[in-house]
């Protein structure tokens, strides 16, 4: 087969999820790649097409076997989901794009109740974004459990955690790159 026919079937896979909820509510479905929120019971009866939240539409990228973006527009995206209803923190299990409005628009908050992002065992690449109110045993703001992550333009602010790593945390020979960014 010649590359002419290979790269767009290796290319046609990855998908870019819009965010367009502030509301923090997991995906109805994670592996149709179709964004859309889950309503309370767990159905999608009277929810409202087209409505992905941050949560969901990681939840796509973490099904896909795709490095897929994540388009964030400016607003305060806070972490209010409980645990026990598929809240939490943000687990990154495959390579994703987060790509948010500027630094001073776009916000994920994880309401002092979590880590923000977790990233287990691939990448995150993430843009133009500002990670706060992470609060955990260690790496409040994000940790890096594995992979090899980028971030540019970031802001690691307000996290806290009780053995180290308030805002950032890195493990098991994770990478980081860091470009214009800081951790206060």
């Amino acid at each position: 087969m010649s590359l002419a026919v290979l790269l767009p079937l290796v290319t046609s896979g990855c998908m870019t999820y819009r965010v367009n909820s502030l509301a923090d509510a997991p995906d109805a479905n994670p592996g149709d790649r179709k964004c859309e929120r889950a309503v309370p019971g767990g159905t999608r009866t009277g929810a409202p097409d087209g409505l992905c939240t941050l949560r969901a539409a990681v939840m796509k990228s973490n099904a896909s076997v795709w490095k897929d973006t994540v388009e964030v527009p400016g607003g305060l995206y806070q972490l209010t989901l409980p645990v026990a209803a598929g809240g939490g923190h943000l687990p990154i299990t495959d390579g994703v794009k987060i790509q948010g409005a500027g630094a001073a628009r776009t916000i994920i908050d994880g309401n002092h109740a979590d880590i923000v992002l977790y990233v287990q065992n691939e990448d995150l690449e993430l843009n133009h974004v500002p990670v706060q109110g992470g609060n955990s045993q260690a790496g409040g703001g994000i940790r890096l459990y594995a992979g090899s992550s980028e971030f540019t333009n970031l802001v690691i602010r307000q996290n806290n955690a009780l053995t180290g790593g308030g805002g950032l945390y890195l493990a098991n020979g994770a990478l980081l790159k860091l470009r214009r960014s800081a951790i206060l």
